[in-house]
């Protein structure tokens, strides 16, 4: 399966106040806005990217689970996950919002 996304999310820093998850989801819908993630693109699985950010998967896993509840990405089981073709323009600007409650 072809991944064509290379990693440019920039530095998740574990230091800062905003929690890991939200550091991915932010920098996921910032790569989309930039038009560098375009429709139909495939991200890392989530065992790839936990391991290229050297974070615990389940980070990942809740970032990726937030980006589909926003309309960010869709989950094509097994296949993979991919960035949402429905996404409207005006979304695509968009200030990143968390779905979850910071806790």
């Amino acid at each position: 399966m072809l991944r064509p996304w290379k990693l440019t999310l920039g530095r998740i820093d574990p230091a800062r106040s905003t929690p890991l998850y939200l550091q991915i989801v932010h920098a996921v819908i910032r790569e989309i806005e930039r038009d560098r993630l375009p429709p139909g693109a495939f991200l890392p699985s989530s065992r790839e990217l936990a391991a290229m950010l050297g974070v615990n998967r389940k980070t990942v896993v809740l970032a990726y689970e937030d980006l589909i509840a926003q309309g960010w990405l869709i989950s094509q089981g097994t296949r993979g996950t991919v960035i949402a073709d429905t996404i409207a323009q005006g979304r695509r600007s968009a200030a990143p919002r968390p779905a979850r409650a910071q806790g």
